[in-house]
């Protein structure tokens, strides 16, 4: 494999007191001189499908879960997008709620028993 390209590429972080934090590093791409296939690099702390890191990611997915704060609100907070924390909440719910991303799962309600007196 050899260098394609290079480039710096920006993730957000947690932040910290009031200052939004990012991580700047470089990205590289590789390409297969043989057949041509380019790989990009891995980067292991970067959450699936956005460009923040895990731990922002989980404590995104938090704030969602404890069900006080709106969507609105939670990208105030963590300083995300509307749309990145809609996302991550429908995935959330989706992960809830459904089986395979499309059913619905069958939940049992617990049910009090009610005693007549005859």
């Amino acid at each position: 494999m050899h260098l394609n390209s290079s480039r710096n590429i920006y993730i957000r972080h947690l932040s910290i007191g009031e200052h939004l934090t990012c991580l700047e590093f470089p990205h590289h791409q590789l390409r297969c001189p043989s057949c041509g296939a380019t790989k990009s690099q891995n980067i292991p702390f970067k959450a699936q499908g956005h460009m923040i890191t895990e731990p922002l990611h989980t404590y995104t997915r938090d704030l969602l879960a404890k069900g006080t704060y709106t969507n609105k609100q939670v990208a105030e907070i963590t300083g995300l997008g509307e749309n990145v924390v809609k996302d991550i909440d429908k995935k959330r719910l989706q992960e809830l709620y459904t089986t395979d991303g499309a059913s619905r799962k069958k939940y049992i309600r617990n049910q009090r028993s009610h005693k007549i007196n005859d």
